[in-house]
């Protein structure tokens, strides 16, 4: 069995130069941790080390150890407070190589009010040396008398990494000892909270992918002032969090490279592609009816983006290259109406749900392609089960690793998007149990539903070329994550959410996909880190979901916490809602809030009413057939229209 240890964190000392003979210590310095930062870091389940200094003379450290050796060996640096910068110079000098160090190595820096402070000055800020003195009519932002016991209150500014850890908190008081202050910002360096009254900087972060923050206040005192204070917790499981995900994308690489190459064709940033999933359905006993070759050949003269799947029972529509969810609706509306007239002819209905309620995968015929026939060959009973309907969206990536790191991304809260889609709680004739069935079968394929996580392009392209070589696939399609890269289109595509009942659900749904991929990249592109799940965590989100639609307890981080899956799908709404969506080119562009209020405003109304399968499960209670259930979803369909 594997052993998992603990994070190790490294503390920077504070310094007593001179002590009181009478502890029996004489002419020494004594270098300590407060023991409440230690017990912050213990408490949340970390290891936590003292980092002594290196040597006397610190100028000149020794030949054998320095503090790229505990960068190597620990997971993460707190730089706890203390003496004002510049008055303990023998201490700035060992800290800021200390920086210097874990920055370089890519570990998690938190930096705690000296802490803070010092981090501004090592990446070229300068301090204001006494608040009261420069700004008379500052707040006070120290008690001696009161010490721990003073607080004043901050504003945690919108769209930074803190918002990103406390969610919607704007104003919370904080425990403040300093008379320092940050002057002149430090380079990429970016404000995330501020002192209210004053404008006093409270909170920095560094714009670079790695984890540097630095908060003006004590976070390890705020727990003796209950509710009143920001909480502290949430601050140091993102530092731990960072820590573990830095440590497990650590991975042994193969010394010699393959010098093949998977190219990814770069397309323009946010564009957005939609395709549907649909069942073809017998009005006479609304099974599902082999009509798909028929209705193929009545619109090919009409249309190219309607198209066949793996049974003949199932049709798929697919948008063109679109900039908006608006575009991708109209675009779809288009094509619809040709299935829809082609359909009639037939005497066919359309129904949208992630499985067909009560018929058998054993009645199915394939359609003809010899990809669908090396599918079922490989994958036998697995594949002839894949009867399955399911909403897929496209959005453009300017970059490969861009791609990458938003498919990272997009997995903390792909389970909320499933559980909001879940339609499929039906299957062969079976109450399933589920909110989502569809998604189960999709897991059972061997390269299917969990995506593999990897940090980079170079690191997915090895893992392609690996399965290739084993004959597990023969292409990047074969790959039917939950989530992919998209090489050929230049996209990522997001495939876990069941196709909902109407169109109108499938297009709020879009343009929610398509307002948190603008948001990802924004933060992206301004060096700020995105939410990323542990393997774990995923998993046992996603099963969640699959179980019981949205209402779940979702897994917020590593340590185990969770919070209701629809109060964090909320915050994300609000979070995604200043993402900017360009219209026409970068420059012409839009809050999503203010594009997709429409959109926004339907998916919170599904949270209130329930996603599909709470609607399918109310018609099979009222009726007791599952007959019925399929005319509800022909009809929800046909009328566009939640009924």
């Amino acid at each position: 069995m594997t052993v998992i240890r603990p994070l190790r964190i490294g503390i920077s000392p504070r310094f007593q130069h001179h002590f009181p003979t009478d502890f029996g210590i004489q002419n020494k310095v004594v270098q300590y941790i407060e023991q409440s930062v230690s017990h912050w870091v213990t408490d949340s389940g970390a290891l936590s080390f003292m980092i002594p200094s290196v040597s006397g003379k610190y100028a000149a450290p020794t030949e054998y150890i320095d503090p790229n050796d505990y960068a190597r060996e620990l997971d993460a640096l707190i730089l706890q407070g203390g003496a004002d910068v510049g008055v303990d110079l023998v201490r700035d000098r060992f800290e800021f190589e200390l920086i210097k160090a874990f920055h370089t190595a890519e570990k998690p820096v938190l930096g705690v009010c000296r802490g803070m402070q010092l981090l501004n000055v090592y990446f070229g800020g300068t301090l204001i040396s006494d608040i009261g003195t420069k700004f008379p009519e500052s707040r006070a932002h120290f008690d001696r008398s009161l010490y721990d016991s003073y607080t004043h209150e901050v504003e945690v500014l919108p769209g930074g990494y803190l918002e990103s850890i406390y969610g919607n908190v704007r104003n919370k008081h904080v425990v403040s000892i300093h008379h320092q202050a940050v002057d002149r910002l430090g380079e990429n360096l970016l404000i995330e909270s501020i002192s209210i009254g004053d404008g006093i900087i409270e909170a920095i972060s560094h714009k670079g992918d790695s984890f540097v923050l630095g908060v003006q206040w004590h976070p390890e005192f705020h727990e003796i002032h209950g509710e009143a204070a920001l909480a502290s917790k949430p601050l140091i499981n993102a530092l731990l969090e960072n820590a573990r995900s830095r440590k497990i994308s650590r991975k042994a690489r193969r010394l010699a490279r393959d010098s093949r190459k998977l190219d990814f064709e770069p397309s323009k940033a946010l564009t957005l592609g939609v395709e549907l999933e649909f069942q073809l359905i017998d009005p006479t006993n609304f099974d599902l009816k082999r009509s798909s070759l028929e209705i193929l050949g009545d619109v090919k003269s009409q249309t190219n983006k309607i198209k066949s799947e793996i049974f003949q029972s199932m049709i798929e529509v697919e948008t063109g290259v679109c900039r908006t969810a608006i575009e991708a609706e109209k675009d779809l509306l288009d094509s619809i109406a040709l299935l829809r007239n082609a359909c009639t002819k037939r005497s066919v209905l359309l129904a949208a749900t992630g499985t067909h309620p009560f018929a058998s995968y054993r009645d199915r015929k394939l359609s003809p392609g010899d990809r669908y026939k090396e599918l079922v060959e490989r994958n036998q009973w697995i594949a002839r089960r894949l009867l399955i309907f399911g909403l897929h969206v496209h959005i453009g990536m300017p970059d490969a690793n861009t791609a990458i790191r938003g498919m990272n991304a997009f997995m903390y809260h792909a389970p909320l998007l499933l559980g909001l889609s879940s339609s499929s709680p039906y299957w062969h004739g079976d109450e399933t149990g589920l909110a989502s069935a569809r998604s189960t079968l999709f897991e059972s394929t061997p390269t299917g539903g969990h995506p593999v996580m990897v940090d980079s392009w170079n690191e997915y392209e090895s893992l392609f070329f690996r399965m290739l070589d084993s004959g597990s696939i023969q292409s990047p399609k074969d790959l039917w994550w939950d989530l992919r890269p998209s090489p050929h289109f230049g996209t990522l595509e997001i495939r876990c959410c069941d196709i909902m009942p109407t169109l109108k659900e499938n297009i709020a749904m879009a343009a929610v996909m398509h307002a948190m991929g603008a948001y990802y990249m924004e933060n992206i592109a301004g060096g700020k880190s995105n939410l990323k799940p542990t393997d774990w965590q995923y998993r046992e989100n996603k099963w969640r979901a699959t179980r019981y639609g949205l209402d779940f307890d979702f897994v917020v981080n590593d340590w185990g916490e969770v919070r209701s899956a629809k109060t964090v799908l909320m915050e994300l709404l609000d979070r995604i809602a200043i993402a900017r969506i360009p219209i026409h080119g970068e420059e012409d562009s839009v809050p999503a809030g203010d594009l997709y209020a429409d959109k926004f405003e339907l998916i919170r109304q599904l949270m209130e009413k329930g996603s599909s399968a709470s609607r399918q499960r109310a018609v099979y209670e009222k009726t007791g057939t599952l007959e019925s259930v399929v005319k509800h979803n022909c009809d929800e369909f046909e009328t566009n229209k939640l009924v």
